[in-house]
Order: C-alpha cells, then structure tokens, then sequence
C-alpha cells in the first residue's frame, strides 16, 4: 500500500493505492476518526486487500451498534452531502443493513462498489458488514 498526497488547488487529496492496483481517494478528515481508521484497517486487511475497488470516499456512517433502518437513515442523511462520483463508506452490525442497503442502491440508482461482512479476529461474536457506495445520481 502506497499513501500519497497531492494539493490541487487548496484541497489536499489522499491517494491510496494498493497492490491490487485499486485506488481509493480520502477525504483527509476521515483520517482523523478513530472508528474509521479502525474500520478501514479491517476493511483492507488480509483476505480483502485483493479487492479492486476504485473510490473517492468522502464520508463516513458508522452505524456499529445500531439497529435497522438507522445504518440507512444516516447513509442517505450523508449521500445528500456527498459529490456527484464520490463515495460514503458505511459499517453496520446489523445483518438487516445489508440487504437494505443493497436494496436502496439498487431501487435508488446508486452504485454499491463493495459489500464485504468481516468477523474481527480479536472479537467472535460480531460481524460487520462494510459497503462503499457511489453517488451517480
């Protein structure tokens, strides 16, 4: 995995790319959000760094914790905020949130880039399902 940034114009951009040649763009104040940070290492960690998924991830819902339908409520609350082509990457440990929010992409016409259920090694009884998903409407 290579970290760089560039600043066009004053926006500073944080290009990822990694061995699988995906490159994903973070919006730099994700980088200052521990469950994000925690999340995302998960995310692209063992078995899921062979995955080819190019983004610009703008926000972050961290819906861990919460009980359908809110995981979605607070992912459509930030697809409002986000730009046309960028992306918000939500985690959920309701099982209920992934077929919703793939159903919503689906119905809405948003792209949902990757859907992936990971089980944190240090704890067995959770599985948190991550998605990423563009804006294109």
């Amino acid at each position: 995995m290579t970290l760089s940034n560039t600043s066009p114009s004053s926006a500073i951009m944080f290009f990822i790319t990694m061995m699988d040649s995906s490159q994903i763009t973070l919006n730099p104040a994700l980088l200052s959000d521990d469950a994000f940070c925690q999340d995302w290492g998960l995310f692209r960690s063992g078995e899921h760094n062979n995955l080819s998924i190019n983004a610009q991830i703008e926000h972050y819902v961290d819906g861990k914790g919460l009980a359908c339908p809110m995981p979605l409520l607070k992912l459509k609350m930030e697809l409002k905020k986000t730009a046309l082509g960028h992306a918000v990457y939500v985690t959920a440990t309701d099982p209920n949130s992934k077929r919703d929010i793939a159903a919503f992409c689906q119905h809405a016409g948003y792209t949902l880039v990757q859907q992936t259920s990971i089980t944190a090694p240090e704890d067995t009884t959770d599985t948190i399902f991550h998605s990423i998903i563009t804006k294109n409407c």
